[in-house]
């Protein structure tokens, strides 16, 4: 199992990084929608999105994750969330067109090449416009690629191995090519050259 299965781990040691992104990418996304959020982790990304939505729905398969987000919108008195504990990492009980639109922040490197199309496919299935964050492809030569490779590597050998995957692939284009997506905007942050936000529809 990788460490970052562990909600705790993951509260302090990752979502502090993502903030920033997860701010640039929130503020891409209109009001008053339906949205769901694939491998949401401990929720850090979908109560920034929860705010602005009529209704939210965060599905991750990590029981630690979805413990730790259930905690957080108790305490935060969140009325319009709601998780999922998806052990599959399957979104078929949804049916076409449940929402407005998916997230999936870092979460299409860390499964394998079949599972993260599987996934994307049914992001575009059940959602009018899908929201990605991930690693930029290539990612900009300076110090923190080796950072974001230590952490990968650290994160556990089939997690690791995901991401070489995805990496070795050409990161998020060969998803979007494989699944016939139309990119509407396309934001690689300046800060590090480490993150990229893609927002796309249907063809």
């Amino acid at each position: 199992m990788s460490i970052f299965d562990s909600g705790a781990v993951y509260k302090y040691a990752v979502d502090p990084i993502l903030s920033p992104v997860q701010n640039v990418a929130a503020a891409m996304l209109p009001s008053d929608k339906r949205i769901i959020d694939i491998a949401c982790g401990t929720g850090a990304f979908l109560f920034k999105l929860a705010s602005k939505s009529k209704h939210v729905i965060g599905i991750d398969h990590s029981e630690s994750m979805i413990n730790l987000a259930s905690k957080w919108r108790a305490k935060r008195l969140v009325n319009n969330v709601d998780f999922i504990l998806d052990e599959e990492k399957r979104l078929t009980v949804f049916p076409n067109n449940s929402f407005d639109i998916a997230t999936l922040s870092m979460a299409l490197h860390q499964f394998s090449r079949e599972i993260g199309l599987n996934v994307l496919r049914e992001s575009i299935r059940i959602s009018k416009e899908i929201l990605i964050i991930d690693y930029s492809y290539p990612l900009s030569p300076t110090i923190y690629k080796y950072i974001v490779y230590l952490a990968e590597i650290i994160a556990g050998k089939e997690h690791y191995n995901n991401f070489k995957s995805y990496m070795d692939y050409g990161g998020l284009d060969y998803y979007l090519k494989k699944t016939g997506v139309k990119v509407q905007q396309n934001t690689r942050l300046k800060t590090n050259g480490i993150f990229t936000i893609v927002r796309c529809n249907r063809c």
